[in-house]
């Protein structure tokens, strides 16, 4: 089961004025051109009054957006879709009015389960949830993946991850590519986390650049993992535990935490840190796991982002969110430093990587946007 409610709890805050009730009606109303985490904030205080607030259940939610809005990215309309999901499996029926000004990178709303609420007949809530758990059509992939899969799972959904690509023509190494992106991540997602993950899988029409004749399409992928286990939480909980036990690349990362200590301010923390360490090579937050780690993600991303025209990758854990920025996501003798000198045992990560969220994530999110150029036209 994914559990939308982990989110909501989370982020509990109660807005204090009293919802409108209308003719019947919850209408929440946004005047906002731009839905980004603080109108998401406003929006699940607002649902957790709903909720909370002593009202009987079956009273429907009208949400209204007077503005064409652009969505800040494909993440921020799937963390609404869990909020509408949450509201819906409370009781209370959802009517979404919003007209959305189409980006690259946020295209995929057009696949949204989102788009079957935008009826005032609430008529199409057993559709939502259908689509919210499972879609293959034409260019949206969508799936979760559960916590107790079986070993074939992850290549099946690898297998046809690389399949669905072929609707955007991409060149066969870079689908195969992207496709093992996938599966590092819903497979770190089942060790680590022991929840279901949600994967969602657009790409946009083509397009051609100004004075170009070169044709690209936007690649955009979200995996969504919600538990109460943050990115680094296993691995900090790890070296506090075993030590003594532990086998020398782990002590580096103890010596290293000891040095960047000196480094931590509001700007970068100490769940910084562990959020980076769990991206080196041969580290792993699994007690029964001293072998394996990031490497094959890490170099997954940065040889997409150097093959892409633009790019947009950040994760997001707890509220904290990480950017990967390929230039700085070279390895110095099994290290990533994420910084200009390539040194993660003695100097800090360049801090402008890291930022503040309204939103408190529980679990691990990714948002990955490639803008990669297609071998011809499209299928």
């Amino acid at each position: 089961m994914y559990d939308v409610s982990l989110l909501m709890k989370a982020n509990s805050r109660i807005q204090k004025r009293r919802p409108i009730l209308q003719d019947g009606h919850f209408i929440f109303v946004s005047d906002e051109p731009f839905f980004d985490e603080y109108a998401l904030a406003e929006f699940m205080a607002f649902c957790n009054r709903i909720v909370h607030g002593g009202y009987p259940k079956g009273i429907p939610v009208i949400v209204q957006f007077t503005k064409e809005i652009k969505f800040e990215e494909k993440l921020m309309f799937i963390l609404l879709e869990c909020v509408c999901k949450y509201l819906i499996s409370e009781g209370h029926p959802v009517s979404l009015n919003m007209k959305i000004h189409p980006e690259i990178n946020t295209h995929g709303f057009e696949s949204s389960p989102l788009k079957l609420l935008e009826s005032s007949t609430y008529g199409n809530t057993d559709r939502f949830k259908e689509k919210f758990s499972k879609d293959l059509f034409r260019r949206h992939y969508r799936g979760v993946f559960p916590h107790d899969a079986k070993g074939d799972d992850l290549s099946i959904i690898m297998g046809d991850t690389a399949s669905f690509q072929r609707i955007g023509n991409i060149r066969d190494e870079d689908r195969d590519m992207v496709a093992e992106v996938m599966a590092e991540l819903l497979g770190n997602a089942q060790e680590h986390s022991m929840s279901d993950c949600l994967y969602d899988f657009d790409i946009t029409p083509a397009y051609r650049k100004k004075g170009s004749d070169k044709i690209f399409v936007g690649m955009n992928i979200v995996i969504l993992n919600l538990s109460h286990k943050l990115l680094g939480t296993g691995l900090k909980q790890k070296l506090e535990g075993l030590s003594e036990e532990l086998p020398a690349r782990y002590k580096q990362v103890m010596e290293a935490l000891e040095r960047h200590k000196i480094f931590f301010n509001s700007l970068y923390r100490e769940e910084d840190f562990f959020n980076i360490a769990a991206f080196q090579h041969k580290i792993s937050g699994r007690v029964d796991n001293n072998c394996t780690g990031g490497t094959g993600l890490t170099k997954l991303i940065h040889t997409l982002e150097e093959k892409s025209d633009a790019y947009d990758c950040f994760v997001q854990s707890g509220s904290r969110q990480f950017r990967f920025e390929h230039r700085y996501m070279n390895y110095n003798e099994d290290w990533i430093g994420f910084n200009d000198s390539n040194d993660f045992l003695t100097r800090p990560p360049n801090i402008g990587l890291f930022r503040d969220s309204r939103i408190y994530l529980p679990g691990t999110a990714y948002n990955l946007t490639f803008i990669m150029e297609t071998e011809g036209p499209l299928m």
